[in-house]
This record gives structure tokens, C-alpha cells and sequence, in this order.
């Protein structure tokens, strides 16, 4: 069974200064710009499957609410029900995970893993079974990529965040690796050891810039179109919206920071969650299960934390 802990405490944060020039819009009709209060509830550390979490990292969830894991520390994926329970087996039979990260998901509920110490994407189906992968070197011909991190599927193309390289590539289906080479787009140049990369919600792309301290956002052809900066985060890893607001995970410091899509700081917090025994350490993702709820991969601390947030 897995150990709950639970916390009735909260803490009301205040709104910080603002950040004048973001883009302008709202999305959906629930968008706030309230200042933000969290409270945690629990942490999960297992067993799941008679082995407890080892260095969870990459975290997504699909269009039928399943929750997926790559327990990087023990080289296997986790697929989790709405009560975050095991729901399937993991994929750890066969694959020789070396070094997963990052792992995002496509409409038809396909996975894509990163798999760094293998230098690929590996592409599994909903039922965490085999698909095909990206090969992202070529031993023969000394041909590779950098470092993989991040990925987002967006239509028939899979954008890869390059952390070696710092830039960001373009991969259409059945592409040869020398191809995708040259497919980096050039509106990338400027960002330094990109991490997680996820979807604006309006054909855009949102890259973690993580070595320029910044989230920056790319139009559909891959133009720089925005950028979201002075978020008081060292190191930003990952990112995630909650209808209009974006929250920014710091895998250095543990902190979180909000923002609405006019760039506004509407709370900071991290890295210790009111109510938690431990603080955030070196955390790598998070993920909005909605009703308030943020699912973090706690990687340094081997857990997944669940906080609440509300408008304060």
C-alpha cells in the first residue's frame, strides 16, 4: 500500500510585481489572475508493483485522465489511474531504459519517452507496449543529435528540445536522422539547455529555456513570439497551464513560480509546500490533474508530491 500524508495547513500568498509586455488573451472561461494559495496533501512513494518509487522524473497524462510515470531509477514507465493506483504493468520487461526523462503524449494516446543515455524516443502505444522509436545518433556514421530532453507532438511533427546542442529540432514522420539534423528551427538559436517543452493551447510551443532563466514561446513555425522572464527561478524545468495561468517549476531551488499570460506574478512558493515534512529537491516535472490539483515529480526526495492551489 502506498503511505498518505496528509496537511490541513495552507498558506495565503500575496500577488509579486508585475512583468509589463507579455502577450495579451485569456483562455477559457475560468482564467484568473487572483493571487494563489497551495496547501499540500500528500506524498506517494509506493510500492507500486512491490517496488518503491527510484528517482520519478517525467510526468503526462493522456485523453482518457491515465497518468503516466517514468520511474527513471528503476528504468521502467508507470501507468497510473485518477487514483493515482497502478492500473497496468510496467514497461520495464524488454525496453532497457537508460536514463529516461521526459515523456509526453499524442491525441491517438501514444507516448513518447525520452530516453537520454540511449540518445532516442522511444514511441509506445496506450497499452505501454512497443510502437517504434527516433534514433537520434548513428554509430556508422558518427551522425547525432545532442542530448534529448523534452518533447511535444504537435500534428504529424514531434518537436525535440536538444539540451547539448541548445536548440530545438523538428521531426516529421519516417525522417532520416541526417535530415533531421538540418531541421533545427532558427528561432531556437538563442535558448540554452531547453528542458521540457509543452503545447500553448493556440499552436504555439512553450520551450523551458532553462539556461536563459526563462519560458519562451513559439509560434507554430517556430518564430519566437514571447517570452516569459524575471520569474525569479534559477533553473526553469518544467511548466505546465492551469486554464490561463502557467506554473513554473525550478529543478534547481524547488521553486514554483505563477504567472498569467500577460506575464503578471501572481504567487511564489517552494520549496518547502505548506504543510509538507520534506521541501522540494531537485524536482523535474509537473502535471495539472484538475480541480486545483498539481501532480510534482519530487525526483531528489523519490516521490510524487499532490498539492492543491486556489485563488487566495
Amino acid at each position: 500500500m502506498k503511505r498518505w500524508v496528509f496537511s490541513l495547513a495552507i498558506l495565503m500568498l500575496t500577488s509579486f510585481a508585475c512583468k509589463k509586455g507579455a502577450r495579451q488573451g485569456a483562455e477559457g472561461s475560468h482564467a484568473s489572475s487572483a493571487p494563489v494559495a497551495v496547501v499540500f496533501e500528500q506524498e506517494i512513494i509506493g510500492p507500486f508493483l512491490g517496488t518503491h518509487l527510484n528517482q520519478p522524473f517525467g510526468l503526462c497524462r493522456d485523453s482518457s485522465h491515465h497518468i503516466f510515470v517514468v520511474d527513471a531509477g528503476n528504468e521502467r514507465i508507470l501507468s497510473l489511474d485518477t487514483l493515482l493506483e497502478p492500473s497496468t504493468k510496467p514497461t520495464s520487461q524488454g525496453l532497457k531504459l537508460l536514463g529516461a526523462t521526459f515523456v509526453s503524449s499524442d491525441p491517438f494516446g501514444n507516448l513518447f519517452v525520452t530516453d537520454e543515455g540511449q540518445a532516442r524516443i522511444i514511441v509506445l502505444d496506450k497499452d505501454l507496449l512497443y510502437v517504434r522509436e527516433i534514433e537520434l545518433r548513428d554509430d556508422s556514421t558518427e551522425a547525432r543529435l545532442g542530448t534529448p530532453s523534452g518533447t511535444v507532438v504537435i500534428g504529424d511533427e514531434v518537436w525535440i528540445a536538444d539540451r547539448e546542442n541548445h536548440r530545438i529540432y523538428l521531426h516529421e514522420q519516417s525522417m532520416p536522422l541526417l535530415e533531421l539534423i538540418e531541421s533545427y528551427l532558427e528561432g531556437s538559436e538563442g535558448v540554452q539547455s531547453p528542458e521540457r517543452i509543452l503545447p500553448d493551447g493556440r499552436g504555439g510551443v512553450l520551450v523551458c529555456d532553462a539556461g536563459n532563466a526563462r519560458v519562451a514561446l513559439f509560434d507554430s513555425q517556430g518564430n519566437l513570439e514571447e517570452e516569459y522572464k524575471k520569474l525569479g527561478l534559477d533553473y526553469p524545468m518544467s511548466a505546465v497551464w492551469e486554464a490561463n495561468r502557467l506554473w513554473v517549476l525550478d529543478g534547481n531551488s524547488g521553486r514554483i513560480a505563477v504567472v498569467d499570460r500577460s506575464g503578471k506574478i501572481l504567487a511564489r512558493f517552494g520549496p518547502k509546500i505548506p504543510g509538507d515534512r520534506r521541501r522540494l529537491q531537485a524536482p523535474s516535472d509537473i502535471l495539472f490533474l484538475g480541480d486545483g490539483r498539481f501532480l510534482i515529480s519530487d525526483s531528489g526526495n523519490n516521490r510524487l508530491v499532490l498539492i492543491r492551489a486556489f485563488d487566495s
